[in-house]
């Protein structure tokens, strides 16, 4: 690695892309302002970084290809010689590549007028059940907030370190049937949530307990009765048992209002196709929240024969987008 590569504090910013969390560093932090994240860890190795020997870091902002790579400070600073601080150099031999760690970054010396950002600190980080999927959030808490002036219920979700807060929607009288589910969340709970909006506060469109997806066969697709209105669905057959699911949606005033993706994907489904479907129980209806299609081989093409399978993308997969400076990425060659 060449000093060239090291990211100067002003280039290493927080932002987010659907279905990621991105790096962080707070613009012009200050040494005793830390900024802990979690990342992946792709390799170290000596190199130099403002003509002093030291050990460069790479590591892999969670979704993104690129790679970013810190400077690790020495023991004594006025010296040249390579000698990085022990909270990074005694953890980081045990680190394997693309392992989760947990990072702490502070900003140069007082003394330092460039402000370089310095790696701190490492530590393993182990994903909890669900952390890596996307939409997949830790809950920690819901209670009343307050902003500009409004009152709505507020829910609190980290996911890899990056904690948000999001929207009930309701404002003063919240959804009674999210609020259900929030009251009977735990802390540190994993849950899937879908956004109806972007934003500083994004407002959560729909929030369940997590599972991972059921693999289910097509029947057909329907229509079944909602509050009234005639609703999409699908009849599917799920671990040998007849399931209709239906798809996610909202009432608008008196009309309801199917996601458009899933509406979309469902009208495309053929019988006796494999999928993978997120369910959700309530009460005496199934929900279709989202599904993939299973891989399947060309016609004529053998399970060995090497013939690329196609699968496809979620057909709900939203993510709250943050206000955060432009981040700039070293991609690794």
């Amino acid at each position: 690695m060449r000093s060239s590569n090291v990211l100067t504090l002003r280039s290493l910013t927080r932002g987010a892309l659907c279905a990621s969390l991105l790096l962080a560093v707070a613009p012009l932090a200050r040494a005793e302002d830390p900024q802990r994240m979690v990342v992946q860890y792709v390799g170290h190795e000596q190199g130099v970084d403002q003509g002093k020997k030291v050990m460069l870091v790479s590591v892999r902002p969670y979704g993104s290809k690129g790679t970013v790579t810190l400077a690790v400070p020495n023991k004594d600073e006025k010296k040249v010689d390579y000698n990085p601080i022990d909270p990074v150099a005694n953890p980081i031999k045990d680190v394997k590549p693309d392992q989760y760690i947990e990072i702490e970054v502070r900003g140069g010396s007082s003394g330092n007028r460039s402000q370089r950002p310095m790696l701190a600190s490492i530590k393993p980080y182990k994903p909890a059940e669900g952390e890596l999927v996307p939409n997949v959030y830790l809950f920690l808490n819901s209670a009343p907030h307050q902003e500009a002036g409004k009152t709505f219920t507020g829910v609190v979700l980290r996911k890899l370190g990056e904690t948000i807060t999001a929207a009930v929607p309701g404002g003063g009288s919240p959804d009674p049937k999210m609020m259900a589910t929030l009251e009977a969340a735990k802390s540190q709970q994993p849950v899937e949530v879908t956004f109806a909006s972007k934003g500083k506060i994004p407002l959560i469109a729909t929030i369940d307990p997590y599972a991972p997806p059921e693999k289910a066969t097509v029947v057909k697709a329907t229509e079944v009765d909602v509050e009234g209105q005639k609703a999409d669905a699908v009849e599917l057959t799920v671990k040998g048992k007849p399931v209709t699911a239906i798809v996610t949606g909202k009432m608008q005033g008196k009309k309801w209002a199917p996601d458009p993706r899933v509406a979309q994907m469902v009208k495309r489904l053929k019988p006796d196709q494999a999928i993978e479907a997120r369910l959700v129980n309530e009460g005496d209806k199934t929900w279709l929240r989202y599904f993939t299609l299973e891989k399947e081989t060309k016609p004529g093409a053998s399970a060995n024969s090497g013939e690329p399978s196609k699968a496809k993308q979620p057909a709900d997969r939203k993510e709250p987008e943050k206000k955060d400076p432009e981040m700039k990425e070293s991609e690794k060659k």
